[in-house]
């Protein structure tokens, strides 16, 4: 999966066992500064 969406192998692990990284971190606070949430919603064809 990593090779098909261009990320390294140990950035995706780190995703894949709950550890934040500093850039969604970043990404999650500055969202929540402006007002807003992000939500996950899985697709019915993941390809």
């Amino acid at each position: 999966m990593a090779t098909r969406v261009g990320i390294e192998r140990t950035y995706l692990t780190r995703m894949e066992t709950g550890l934040a990284t500093e850039q969604l971190q970043r990404v999650f606070a500055i969202l929540r500064e402006v007002g807003y949430e992000l939500a996950i919603v899985a697709r019915d064809n993941i390809g």
